[in-house]
């Protein structure tokens, strides 16, 4: 007898950094049929999965009804992870809850939302803290101290570190202005989709302020060592993995220029 067919998981939000690690690992699993859609099948993230077991990429566009309602079909389980810094907090918020809708309505049996927890100060909102792409998800669905990063940093490259908490306005200041994206993305015009020191801002202070999983944004990391036993565990451990050197390069992108 031949053995059954693999369950099928659709990746959505494209093939960037996130994406590609989750599309990886099941490949190296086995356990499924992957299908992953993405804008462009030629982008260097995409060229990197095409040769995998087990992965077959797309093209469409995922902030699409027609596209998604076919690439929903016959689709056991899916992993969302949508690109608010390209479309803007309204259309992430919008499309999150239209792809769940999609998926429920073509059978999906298990959906898996990317996203980070919704920011908020004692039941209420501080404008200061807010971080549009974070809110985005926050609303439809581990942290480092500087001195345990010079560390990590020190013990994986051999040069000596130190953390020095130089003023944040300074560091936004030397930052492009522009807002991150490109023009052909949906949403470009809406007042959600802010300027890299608009987003970056905020998010760094948050984890100024959550060291040690103490702040803001916490991590129930019992049960991610549950879901993903072997996960990585601290930024050394990714340090070692991505064999980092210290010098400036592409190990976490997400596929946008803030030119």
């Amino acid at each position: 007898m031949s053995p059954p067919p693999k369950p099928t998981l659709l990746i959505l939000g494209g093939a960037g950094a996130q994406n590609s690690a989750v599309a990886k690992i099941f490949s190296n699993a086995g356990t499924y049929s992957i299908r992953m859609l993405t804008r462009s099948t030629r982008s260097a993230h995409a060229s990197d999965l095409a040769h995998l077991a087990n992965i077959t990429l797309i093209a469409g566009d995922c902030y699409d009804d027609a596209t998604l309602a076919s690439a929903f079909r016959g689709v056991d389980l899916c992993f969302v992870n949508t690109n608010g810094f390209a479309i803007g907090e309204k259309n992430e918020i919008y499309w999150g809850i239209r792809m769940y809708e999609i998926a429920r309505w073509a059978g999906v049996k298990h959906f898996v939302y990317s996203g980070l927890p919704y920011v908020s100060m004692n039941g209420g909102f501080d404008p200061s803290r807010r971080v549009p792409f974070v809110d985005g998800k926050g609303k439809v669905a581990p942290h480092v101290s500087g001195s345990d990063l010079a560390a990590a940093f020190e013990a994986v490259t051999g040069n000596k570190a130190r953390y020095e908490d130089i003023p944040l306005q300074d560091v936004l200041n030397a930052m492009p202005v522009g807002k991150i994206g490109s023009q052909g993305s949906p949403g470009y015009d809406d007042p959600t989709l802010k300027t890299a020191p608009e987003h970056f801002g905020p998010w760094w202070q948050i984890f100024r302020e959550s060291g040690g999983n103490t702040g803001l944004w916490k991590r129930d990391y019992e049960l991610l060592d549950e879901i993903m036993p072997d996960r990585i565990k601290s930024v050394e451990q990714w340090m070692r993995k991505v064999a980092y050197d210290g010098k400036p390069g592409k190990y976490l992108t997400t596929g946008l220029s803030m030119e």
